[in-house]
């Protein structure tokens, strides 16, 4: 694998990680070595990722999510701000790495409601599925049995809910079917039929207090809910924070031949929206951004003092790592 810096880089917790130990072996682990495993997954998501979880990948078989640097960009602007929408390139694992993040605080934090809206039953399953194996393939010891009610699964260890939902599971529903969620992950916006009306249904469930909200999507066109939004948030006339992606980003797209030869097969069009999106709009944010004048306050729509919510709860975790390495 080529970990190359300008794709890659690893936290503390990551340059641990012995590269050829086997899962029996870890199964093997003692009660103390376990208790700072758990506290090492739940501190880092990278970690949690890099060591455990495995991925599909098309020509090499499964192998360990080893998240890119724009995918570590993603999830921790997940966790700083409050809404966030991602006009996404393919191919780019933006919904893979949301998912399993997703499935990853129903393991490692008490009390999530989290909603996953997929836009159609096909790829709720195929999300679905993908979660349901990761679990699945987890030591014994830092498994969870899932209790799984129609679209709702439930992790008794931490009292965690995770709804995969499609379309049709929300529009015309009462909004009072379900508590306050913590997060509201729409994927794949842009195609979401009649999202309009789907955001009117769900939008109200997100908690008014410590409540999220992420819309991801590759671009479909510009008279639909996702892309209206973004041109707002872009022109900060709403709450949404902007993850920028680039496909440049990738190592596997980082060439010209590449983007040459796939430009060429899909035609301008299709390779604006599936890759290269950009607008007048976007491109004067990305000046205004990259001006000293710029700040998040300004860009957001939010209060500057918001800060991840988790960093309580984290910096706990890092004494009881201290405790057990003195």
């Amino acid at each position: 694998m080529n970990l190359n810096p300008k794709y890659y880089e690893f936290d503390k917790y990551e340059i641990q990680i012995d590269l050829l130990e086997t899962m029996q072996e870890i199964e093997t682990y003692d009660a103390e070595t376990r208790q700072k495993e758990l506290l090492k997954c739940a501190i880092s998501f990278p970690y949690f990722c890099h060591k455990y979880v495995k991925i599909n990948h098309p020509k090499r078989g499964m192998i360990p999510f080893v998240l890119y640097k724009y995918q570590r960009r993603c999830v921790e602007d997940y966790e700083t701000y409050r809404f966030n929408i991602l006009p996404k390139f393919r191919q780019g694992g933006f919904t893979t790495t949301t998912a399993v993040w997703a499935a990853w605080r129903c393991l490692f934090r008490f009390y999530e409601t989290i909603i996953f809206l997929s836009p159609s039953h096909q790829q709720s399953v195929v999300v679905e599925k993908m979660i349901q194996r990761i679990i699945s393939e987890l030591p014994s010891w830092m498994k969870s049995e899932i209790e799984q009610s129609n679209r709702q699964k439930t992790f008794p260890k931490t009292d965690s809910k995770l709804y995969l939902f499609t379309p049709e599971c929300t529009i015309g529903t009462s909004v009072t079917y379900w508590t306050s969620v913590t997060y509201l992950i729409v994927d794949e916006a842009a195609f979401v039929p009649e999202m309009d009306k789907c955001w009117k249904t769900l939008y109200p469930t997100v908690s008014p207090t410590d409540g999220n909200c992420i819309c991801i999507s590759t671009i479909n066109d510009v008279e639909n809910w996702f892309s209206g939004m973004l041109d707002h948030a872009r022109e900060k006339n709403n709450s949404f924070h902007v993850i920028e992606s680039d496909y440049h980003k990738r190592p596997e797209f980082d060439t010209e031949e590449w983007a040459k030869q796939t430009r060429a097969i899909l035609g301008e069009k299709a390779w604006q929206q599936e890759y290269s999106y950009k607008s007048p709009v976007m491109n004067s944010c990305e000046s205004e951004k990259n001006s000293p004048q710029w700040d998040k306050t300004t860009a957001t729509g939010m209060d500057q003092e918001q800060t991840p919510r988790t960093t309580p709860f984290i910096q706990e975790l890092n004494r009881e790592i201290e405790h057990h390495n003195a």
